[in-house]
């Protein structure tokens, strides 16, 4: 076609359709904006290396692109027929896909199961979108290589596979994906239609491996996946997408022999732990094998490394230590889980690099809490999360509200890193791989948080066992018992805390106090003698709680059969109580004292408890039935502690003093804040505060202080 310019033009036409300004197709071809402007009006002919870079950036496919060097040098009036289509559509090149052909770098144990209804979810079903979900180190990428090499001849197109650690941003992605689907350099207003062209027509299984942390990408692959109705994506990721047509794989830690349950050794290597490990410590060590003496360690070993591939396969990579000494280091177990692998990605090379990954994915407010959960044992309900949190030095109040500490949890939940542990239960608990709650336990130490973290778990669960130690007795009590059980794990620990902190001694009392009944009905007497024996032995305490606990040490002394130590308690709870001269405290310990010389056939000893209780005249007949109506082991926390706190009412500020008055008065909390003009969340926190300042259960107990130091 013969026009004057007409190169010049064909130029300023093709960059128009791409949607570029003279100044963008400039910063395209480093260069100057009037070089573009010379060019295009037909004052300069290119280089040969201009031409180059015009034909590159403007996407002129490679047959064509000597028609193009032939117009621009020697023609440039005269527009070869072959360059005209480039006025009306973009090019996109014929996409080369790589059958792909890779296997995983270790082999499989016990994913046999996973592998087949993957497969089938991926093959033979409608679902466009497969994500394998899971906790970190748990083993997805693994298997999605394993059902990537294996389906591949199902799909006309073959498998490409994207592996995205190292992928910093959604966009980048898509310039990964264009580069696997051959698609030619484009600007960004375009790559998503050059994109859909490539897929439209294809048959492929797209692999996305690690996309936890490009979840913005969703909304363009979701519009991809429209319109390439043939395309099906496997995703690894520790998140789930909420892609449509999404279906979510979870995939769970290796088997693990059951200690109680399957004690024959000799078939353990079929459990995919254990399996795993002597494939990893034969390599090492081709002499090490399984035998009777050291199978029940391997088996310790893969449970407390919870079943995760990752970390049991860095464990057997340090068997030349031996066992015993392996089993050891677990106590610092990220210390010997952080020399791994060379190859595979940065993140996923040892066990430390894996748990930093997932860690910084979460927004700060929720790294605040997962490191406040690694407090718990054994799982914890929300209300004891919501406990631990609530605390200036660790969070703000708008982070401890039961709507933030949810949104929280599901981010958690969402990250694999708790489980719902009772999910269809009316009180649901959540509970944390001890591999994944011992990096955080390390990261609480690194914030300097862990004792204020500590005090608030003890004051929880201490507010917790009193106000269930009421319900023990009553037409309800399995059920409170249940709720005990359910938080023992937790209980001890909160009791070893108070234990070795002076400080908290008074508060370890109450909490074994309120367990008093929990222990002897379900007949714990060791465990019951000693917490009791161990707080009876501080001897920086003389209230009235000090004379219950030195006398239920010896109840449970009388118990376990210890019955000269059971009379020396007793009888030295006599004498603390006689010298405090309280009223409702006074014959509290004779009655068991009694039991005791009984049991003992203690003569002498029994003489003395009809004598000294005889004796006691002053005590009203009010008193006597007040104390047949209340449960002896509730006396020492509802009616002998009020003494104590004149000082914790000193610690209360003015405005937590106003809220105390204003609740003893019989106002709400929105009277109250309409009263002191603050806003009713604020009274919440000032009355959280205050329960914790004076050791209250309940809002009943705090107006009980308030009146009976009139404080209405």
């Amino acid at each position: 076609m013969l026009c004057h310019n007409a190169f010049g033009q064909w130029i300023q036409r093709r960059r128009k359709l791409l949607g570029y300004t003279q100044k963008d197709l400039a910063e395209q071809l480093v260069c100057a904006e009037r070089t573009v402007r010379k060019i295009e009006s037909g004052a300069l002919r290119p280089s040969l290396e201009m031409i180059q870079r015009l034909a590159q950036v403007l996407q002129i496919a490679p047959d064509d692109y000597a028609a193009m060097v032939a117009c621009a040098r020697n023609h440039p009036n005269l527009l070869p027929a072959t360059l005209m289509p480039y006025n009306t559509t973009p090019y996109v090149a014929e996409p080369q896909i790589t059958i792909f052909t890779a296997n995983p770098s270790t082999p499989l144990f016990g994913r046999e199961k996973d592998i087949e209804q993957v497969r089938t979810f991926v093959c033979d079903t409608d679902h466009q979108v497969l994500t394998l979900a899971g906790a970190p180190g748990v083993g997805k990428t693994q298997l999605a290589l394993a059902v990537a090499a294996e389906v591949g001849g199902h799909f006309a197109d073959g498998v490409v596979f994207i592996p995205c650690a190292a992928v910093s941003h959604p966009e980048e992605l898509f310039h990964l994906l264009a580069q696997h689907m051959g698609i030619q350099n484009t600007i960004p207003g375009n790559l998503e239609t050059a994109l859909i062209k490539a897929f439209q027509a294809k048959q492929l299984l797209l692999v996305l491996d690690n996309f936890e942390h490009l979840l913005d990408a969703t909304t363009q692959l979701a519009r991809l996946l429209i319109y390439a109705p043939h395309i099906k994506l496997l995703i690894t990721s520790r998140i789930q997408t909420y892609l449509n047509n999404e279906q979510v794989y979870i995939v769970r830690p290796l088997t693990i022999p059951d200690p109680n349950n399957d004690t024959d050794w000799s078939h353990w290597s079929t459990y995919s732990a254990i399996a795993l490990f002597m494939h990893r410590a034969t390599t090492v060590e081709p002499q090490f094998a399984l035998t009777e003496h050291n199978a029940p360690m391997v088996r310790t070993l893969c449970q407390r490394l919870d079943g995760l591939p990752l970390a049991i396969e860095l464990a057997a990579q340090n068997i030349r230590l031996s066992l015993p000494l392996l089993l050891e280091q677990l106590e610092q177990r990220m210390g010997l889980l952080t020399a791994g692998v060379r190859d595979g990605v940065p993140h996923h090379q040892n066990l430390q690099t894996t748990l930093d990954w997932s860690y910084s994915l979460l927004p700060a407010s929720t790294q605040r809490l997962f490191r406040c959960l690694a407090i718990f044992e054994g799982g914890f309900a929300i209300e004891g999360a919501a406990a631990v949190c609530d605390c200036e030095e660790i969070a703000t109040e708008e982070d401890t509200t039961t709507t933030d500490i949810m949104k929280h949890l599901r981010t958690l939940l969402d990250h694999h890193l708790i489980e719902p542990t009772s999910p269809n239960s009316s009180t649901p608990r959540f509970t944390m791989l001890e591999t994944i709650r011992s990096y955080v336990l390390e990261r609480l130490v690194q914030h300097n948080e862990t004792e204020v973290v500590r005090q608030q778990h003890a004051a929880y669960y201490v507010s917790l066992a009193e106000a269930l130690a009421p319900h023990l007795a009553g037409p309800n009590q399995e059920t409170h018992f249940q709720m005990l059980e359910s938080e023992y794990n937790n209980l001890r620990i909160a009791l070893a805390w108070c234990y070795r902190n002076k400080e908290a001694h008074q508060m370890g009392i109450r909490l074994a106090l309120a367990l008093y009944q929990f222990w002897d009905t379900r007949k714990q007497f060791h465990e019951g003698y000693s917490w009791c024996s161990a707080f009876a032995c501080m001897h920086d305490l003389s209230t009235i709680q000090h004379v219950h606990i030195l006398t239920y040490a010896g109840y449970f002394a009388k118990h376990i059969g210890a019955s000269e130590q059971a009379t020396k308690l007793a009888q030295a709870s006599a004498q603390l109580e006689r010298e405090l001269c309280t009223e409702l405290g006074l014959t509290h310990s004779y009655p068991i004292l009694e039991q005791i010389a009984s049991m003992c056939r203690r003569e002498e000893l029994l003489s003395f408890c009809i004598r000294e209780q005889v004796n006691e005249t002053h005590q009203t007949e009010q008193t006597l039935d007040l104390q047949k109506m209340v449960p002896v082991n509730l006396i020492s926390y509802e009616v002998g502690s009020s003494p104590s706190y004149v000082q914790y009412l000193k610690d209360l500020t003015s405005r937590e003093a106003d809220v105390l008055r204003l609740m003893a008065q019989g106002l709400t909390n929105s009277e109250i804040a309409e009263e002191l003009t603050i806003s009713s969340s604020t009274v919440r926190a000032h009355i959280r505060t205050m329960y914790r300042k004076l050791h209250l259960p309940s809002r009943g107990a705090a107006i009980r202080v308030a009146l009976e130091h009139q404080l209405a």
